[in-house]
């Protein structure tokens, strides 16, 4: 992914389903397999799933193949660097680039588990390691 794509929430659970079935290498989907997919969880009709995959295509982040006369829809941009752009945008808007400051959130709420604790600590260890 050459340029940054600016996901609004509601594109996010459409990206995920393609990403989820790209993940499993399978082709890829048609209108009426992502509206299925969402259906619970959105209450989504297949013409806002529509809309949204247009606008996710106007923005690049999605291909649509119609060469076998169903339009079937995949990604285009990689999901982990959409997650760390996001992430990022999220840490500076938020906490003004202050990772300790979004950690301590988490922390004073008792939100962060022993094993996510724990993991946090092997990345800071890896970093030391790495300097």
């Amino acid at each position: 992914m050459d340029k940054q794509v600016k996901l609004s929430e509601a594109e996010w659970y459409i990206m995920n389903v393609l990403w989820e079935n790209q993940k499993l290498e399978k082709d890829a989907l048609e209108l009426k397999q992502i509206t299925k997919e969402l259906k619970e969880q959105t209450g989504w009709s297949s013409g806002t799933v529509r809309t949204m995959l247009l606008r996710l295509i106007d923005k690049g982040a999605v291909s649509v193949d119609q060469t076998t006369g169903v339009y079937k829809y995949s990604t285009l941009i990689d999901k982990e660097r959409c997650v760390q752009e996001e992430a990022s945008s999220f840490l500076e808007r938020i906490y003004q680039g202050s990772i300790s400051q979004f950690v301590a959130c988490f922390a004073k709420e008792g939100k962060i588990s022993k094993e996510e604790r724990e993991e946090i600590l092997q990345l800071i260890n890896q970093m030391k390691e790495e300097e």
